[in-house]
């Protein structure tokens, strides 16, 4: 766009058929009486299409830095609607090269996901996969670079490039549709609750990644 921003955009359609479930997973559903929960098979369409619009943008600051953003629109033709969106910074200094982001992710649930079915069969389509519920996630980046070549002049006798990486990630997954069964379970929980009633799940992880690259 100008000699200090550079952006893009993008398009992706996908086409997917087969067995695009998992056939080890069920579903939760009252029994016909209404009185008791049972697990039932999942039963996913043999077919998936997605499209997915995505617009990217990176601004030279002029002391060296950068800074870019993204956002990402994403549908498919179960009725899933998302949207991801990132914010980032990158700096130079030296042999460094420090840099974070925060990245958001929010998608509405497939037509045919429940948590639990009111009764066996209450559909065609049946699943509850918690990647096909409402969910939102959020993940904080750091990370820092150093260049070796930078270090020692006789690294260049035997490299073309060399990086010494350390990244650190936390991740915060919140469903809003999809329930904790392990609290209903007597043999996870000490004070079990009614199927059904389980608190809403939630996910958190942190994740550290330490590498060296070379380049001969």
């Amino acid at each position: 766009m100008t000699k200090n921003l550079l952006m893009g955009l993008n398009f992706e359609a996908q086409t997917h058929e087969g067995q695009l479930g998992n056939p080890y997973r069920a579903i939760r559903t009252y029994n016909l009486a209404g009185t008791q929960v049972q697990n039932a098979e999942e039963r996913l369409p043999g077919t998936r299409t997605t499209n997915a619009f995505s617009l990217t943008a990176k601004y030279y600051l002029p002391f060296r830095a950068a800074v870019y953003g993204s956002y990402r629109y994403f549908t498919d033709t179960w009725g899933i609607r998302g949207n991801t969106y990132e914010l980032g910074y990158i700096h130079p200094w030296r042999a460094w090269t420090f840099e974070t982001s925060y990245r958001g992710h929010s998608q509405d649930a497939a037509d045919f996901y429940s948590d639990l079915f009111p009764r066996p069969d209450f559909q065609n389509f049946q699943a509850r996969d918690r990647n096909l519920s409402t969910m939102s996630n959020q993940t904080l980046h750091l990370g820092i670079t150093y260049d070796l070549l930078k270090l020692e002049q006789w690294t260049r006798s035997w490299l073309n490039k060399g990086t010494i990486s350390l990244f650190y990630d936390h991740v915060d997954f919140k469903f809003e549709d999809f329930r904790d069964a392990t609290q209903s379970d007597a043999k996870y929980a000490e004070n079990p609750v009614p199927k059904g009633s389980e608190p809403m799940y939630t996910e958190q992880g942190d994740i550290v990644r330490f590498f060296i690259s070379v380049w001969f």
